[in-house]
């Protein structure tokens, strides 16, 4: 898939994303509501080294961060908070200077955070310095007992004289610790103290951003999988899909159609005025005429894979405009069931036919055939031998043969009359016709000998964002005819039967 098809298919499923995207805007703006906000703050301690505690003082504490986790530090820890419900966690982490702790208390309240950052630097704190007199008080109980131990002075008692100066020696160094630790800082400070809490959950406009997103993301995936299951023909690209030849898309279809009917004007591509649906005829023809090997006489078919596409219209715009690029065309209406094509083409009623058996139209160079009756049935009627020499008749007095037929999956007609064309054309209507039914189409059209150049996509939507209306503004007294004289092939109208040509800047049409 290409950018411009995925593209294209997010643009097809645009309110299933902006659904999904509001959705998730939704989920993100009662999450964010829903949420309780987490703010932290910090506190780093600084502490004496246990090892210099006990060279210096003969002193033993336990600075293991993991104090703080205890039950009674946590208790006092919300006992310093306004709100102790409003308490989450604290933790301690070693801080990059050597002998430093960090600690990180978390709440719901920027102010219980600090106060609890806080309460746990000085709940560590307080911890150590009971640890420290602990120790010295066990260091005094250590002096007085080694005092008591002191053996007395006997004189002339040598041995006895120097045991006695060694415990002197050790009880004197003993008391100069302990005079030494009484007169010593904290084991422990705060070196930075709590600053202003920061919010350390995700803010509320980050989450709605990311549901927003998340909901965007859910719906092209929706959209994907649609496309996936999806069996509709969606655009030309889904022609492609199935391995058949796609030949352009045809334009705003039905409200052309339906205009025509309604005012009973010129066939639509026979004007001046460039609109979507003419540009798109004009497109058809075009790729016709670039996959189709033309000769004298060359037969093309018209026809639909089902019912609800105007294929009589479709085929009277597109014979008019090979007829007005300069090709000698017949028309045929190989619909005997539904007619419409004549009706398109003569809309004055059933004038007379000449000897070849059309009738001229108001299009140059574009003849049509009276309408065929029959009593048999149309498949029937169709597959006779009369029929195929009326058709190979008709080829020999015009360079294009143009005939519609009912849609192939509805009758057999359209299989029987493509097996006499050079060239079918399977249109097919976007959004309606599915896949499966393309390709049955195409099946049934190849089994009786048909030749499907390709599927044409008929749309009643304007396709793309170009195709707007283009008026044509020439003036007759401003403009030059390049080239010789145009002659006009008879249309009913006396003058222009007998061979005048098209003044400069006329339309085809009167």
């Amino acid at each position: 898939m290409t950018l411009r098809d995925f593209w294209g298919l997010v643009l097809f499923s645009k309110w299933l994303v902006f659904a999904m995207t509001l959705l998730g805007l939704a989920g993100g703006l009662f999450y964010a509501w829903w949420a309780i906000p987490t703010y932290s703050s910090q506190c780093t301690v600084a502490y004496t080294s246990p090892d210099d505690l006990a060279a210096k003082y003969g002193v033993l504490v336990n600075v293991d961060p993991n104090i703080i986790q205890s039950t009674a530090s946590i208790a006092k820890i919300k006992q310093s908070l306004s709100q102790p419900g409003n308490f989450q966690a604290v933790e301690a982490v070693a801080g990059e200077s050597t002998n430093t702790l960090v600690f990180t208390a978390r709440a719901t309240s920027p102010v219980d955070a600090r106060n609890a950052a806080k309460a746990a630097a000085a709940t560590y704190i307080g911890d150590l310095t009971n640890q420290f007199q602990a120790s010295l008080k066990q260091q005094e109980a250590k002096a007085a007992a080694l005092w008591r131990t002191v053996p007395e002075y006997v004189e002339g008692d040598e041995g006895g004289k120097a045991e006695r100066d060694a415990i002197v020696s050790q009880y004197r160094e003993m008391r100069g610790q302990i005079a030494a630790a009484s007169q010593a800082p904290p084991p422990a400070t705060v070196r930075i103290a709590a600053q202003k809490a920061s919010l350390s959950s995700v803010s509320p406009p980050i989450i709605v951003a990311v549901g927003a997103l998340l909901g965007m993301f859910l719906g092209i995936a929706a959209a994907v999988v649609r496309n996936a299951l999806d069996t509709r023909l969606r655009s030309t690209a889904s022609v492609t899909r199935i391995g058949e030849t796609s030949l352009g898309a045809l334009s705003d279809v039905g409200p052309n159609a339906r205009a025509f009917d309604d005012d009973d004007e010129m066939l639509p591509v026979a004007g001046r005025t460039a609109n979507a649906f003419t540009q798109s005829i004009r497109e058809l023809r075009t790729a016709l005429q670039a996959t189709m090997t033309y000769t004298d006489g060359s037969m093309l078919v018209i026809t639909a894979v089902q019912p609800g596409v105007p294929t009589g219209f479709i085929t009277a715009n597109l014979a008019a405009s090979f007829a007005l690029s300069g090709r000698r065309v017949i028309v045929v209406s190989g619909d005997l069931r539904q007619p419409t094509l004549n009706m398109l083409l003569m809309p004055d009623g059933r004038p007379r036919a000449d000897p070849s058996g059309t009738v001229p139209t108001r299009v140059p160079n574009l003849r049509v055939v009276l309408p065929l009756h029959t009593p048999l049935d149309p498949a029937d009627f169709l597959a006779t031998s009369q029929v195929r020499e009326r058709l190979d008749d008709l080829r020999a007095s015009a360079d294009l043969l143009v005939m519609d037929a009912p849609p192939v999956l509805v009758a057999a007609d359209a299989a029987i009359v493509s097996a006499y064309a050079d060239a079918t054309l399977l249109v097919a209507a976007e959004d309606t016709t599915r896949l499966n039914a393309v390709e049955d189409a195409l099946t049934r059209l190849r089994a009786a000998g048909g030749r499907p150049l390709g599927v044409v996509v008929a749309s009643d939507q304007v396709r793309g964002n170009y195709q707007a209306e283009y008026s044509f503004a020439g003036d007759a007294g401003h403009t030059t005819w390049v080239g010789p004289p145009v002659t006009m092939r008879p249309m009913g109208d006396p003058n222009l039967a007998s061979g005048h040509p098209r003044p400069p800047g006329q339309p085809y049409l009167q």
